[in-house]
């Protein structure tokens, strides 16, 4: 606040002039806050939705796998009993 204050001096600013200046100001402080905090959290559900993805991805890589191998196995069987 007391930027802003110091500011308002300098554009020569006085009495109601510089306190509407001043709360102007805040107000545009606090909105640009606001803005960066929501995109700290935008960012942070992409990066959390995008390690789900991942884990899903993994997940059923490794499933295909056991499937795999549970074919091959059940196929080997089959080629032995022949």
């Amino acid at each position: 606040m007391d930027k802003f204050i110091e500011l308002g001096k300098s554009f020569a600013l006085e009495g109601a002039e510089k306190l509407a200046f001043v709360e102007r100001q805040q107000a545009l402080e606090q909105k640009r806050r606001e803005e960066e905090r929501e995109e700290i959290r935008r960012r942070e559900e992409e990066e959390k939705a995008e390690r789900r993805r991942r884990q899903d991805e993994d997940r059923e890589e490794r499933r295909q796998g056991r499937e795999i191998r549970k074919l091959q196995m059940e196929a080997e069987l089959q080629r032995q009993k022949v």
